[in-house]
């Protein structure tokens, strides 16, 4: 069995597609035996993926009974920022982008169109609250009112899950901001130290190898100071 830092780098969308590769990605790992478990974070989606992630890689740490460190990297917009604050310790590039705590729904109207091509539709159902949010009606104050209130609970779940990650050390004044530099997220208490991974690595487990478990990929390390003979070693 090998040890090293395993990885898993979430860039992109969260959704399911993710959720299922990351819980396949654990299971088929038989001979790599983690140091330290390390999520790199670049993206955003589905906040309900996120929590399904980030249970399966706390519990995968735990197993194992190592450390969990998390990376914001470039950008990490609404949902991802809870996955970013699963770790013992979360750790940002002053230059990475985080924030957008809150969430949208676009909705397309095709009543108009429907009306000029004279094409006619019907929907037969039981219960008065079958059809919602259909686009070839004009949308009802009631349904505006259920989507706000719907995103505005999902905001608000965002927020206390955040602050439980971070144990209530998150200044209150942080949800008074759009998007956050790292050095931000510092001050609000939204992650622990500027830090990219190489240079934790560097400081924390230095000369320790890494495991991409979702690209199946493993790494070589190389020293801060090194030259090109180095590599010919490797």
């Amino acid at each position: 069995m090998f040890s090293r830092i395993v990885q898993f780098k979430i860039y992109g969308k969260i959704d399911e597609k993710l959720t299922q590769k990351v819980y396949k990605s654990i299971q088929e790992t038989k001979l790599i035996k983690p140091k330290l478990v390390t999520v790199h974070i670049h993206g955003e989606g589905s906040f309900v993926q996120s929590k399904c992630i980030a249970t399966a890689i706390r519990n995968y740490a735990r197993s194992y009974k190592v450390p969990l460190y998390t990376f914001a990297e470039d950008f990490v917009m609404n949902s991802s920022v809870y996955l970013m604050t699963i770790g013992d310790k979360n750790f940002a590039s002053e230059y990475s982008v985080i924030g957008d705590f809150g969430y949208v729904q676009r909705r397309l109207g095709y009543k108009q169109l429907m009306e000029n091509l004279g094409i006619q539709h019907k929907f037969i159902h039981s219960g008065e609250k079958k059809v919602k949010l259909s686009p070839y009606d004009d949308l009802k104050e009631e349904d505006v009112k259920w989507i706000e209130g719907q995103l505005k609970h999902r905001e608000q779940r965002l927020k206390d899950e955040i602050m439980q990650n971070r144990n209530q050390r998150v200044d209150q004044e942080m949800w008074n901001q759009t998007l956050l530099t790292g050095q931000q997220a510092l001050k609000y208490g939204l992650i622990d130290k500027l830090g990219i991974f190489d240079d934790i690595r560097e400081q924390e487990y230095k000369g320790m190898k890494t495991y991409d478990i979702l690209s199946n990929l493993l790494d070589y390390y190389v020293p801060a100071n090194a030259t090109f003979s180095n590599y010919l070693s490797i």
